[in-house]
């Protein structure tokens, strides 16, 4: 599977767990494979509940399934990033 398509998929699955889908503003994409595998990282920046855009937040996908850096789950976050997510 091609990078490109690849991104394209992880922003799919990055809107999947947004509350606001269609306001997802990505930047900052590229393909890691730190892990072996192909990860797709970047940033997103969405509508919360309140309609109000919340600002660059990170991003990693493998597969269909994507994780979102909050300040809830900064420390496991940050430390999947740094392992999955180091620019080739």
């Amino acid at each position: 599977m091609a990078d490109e398509v690849r991104k394209y998929d992880a922003e799919d699955s990055v809107r999947a767990v947004l509350t606001d889908p269609e306001s997802a503003r990505f930047s900052r994409l590229f393909v890691s494979r730190q892990s072996g595998l192909p990860v797709v990282c970047g940033m997103v920046n969405a509508k919360n509940r309140f309609g109000g855009y919340v600002g660059d937040r990170p991003f990693y996908s493998v597969g269909r399934v994507a994780e979102i850096g909050t300040p809830e789950n900064y420390d496991q976050f940050q430390k999947a990033w740094s392992e999955l997510c180091k620019a080739s």
